[in-house]
């Protein structure tokens, strides 16, 4: 049985990416908590460029923002080599089956 612990994410770099401040800071904070180091990004853009920087260990990110969304910052992030084994996990509203076939 895997327990999570204030030490379980040390070492950890996470990319939290969201234009909604208070997810943005939950997640952020949730990670901090179990040890990671959390980065954040407001935009897609913003976290494509936090991400080649940094090359966090994962990215949770918000799919629906504006201008450069989730779905697209993750086109980028995967068509760059530099970046594009870096694990995305889709944190979303969207919960019809062909927007969890497109994730």
């Amino acid at each position: 049985m895997f327990t999570l612990t204030k030490t379980t994410l040390t070492g950890w770099t996470v990319l939290v990416v969201d234009d909604e401040k208070d997810s943005l800071e939950v997640a952020a904070m949730l990670f901090a908590f179990y040890g990671a180091t959390s980065l954040t990004a407001t935009t897609g853009a913003e976290g494509i460029t936090v991400a080649k920087t940094h090359l966090p260990r994962f990215i949770l990110s918000d799919l629906s923002m504006p201008n450069v969304s989730g779905w697209d910052m993750i086109d980028a992030l995967k068509a760059d080599p530099t970046t594009a084994d870096i694990p995305i996990i889709a944190l979303t509203a969207h919960a019809m089956q062909s927007d969890r076939d497109k994730a």
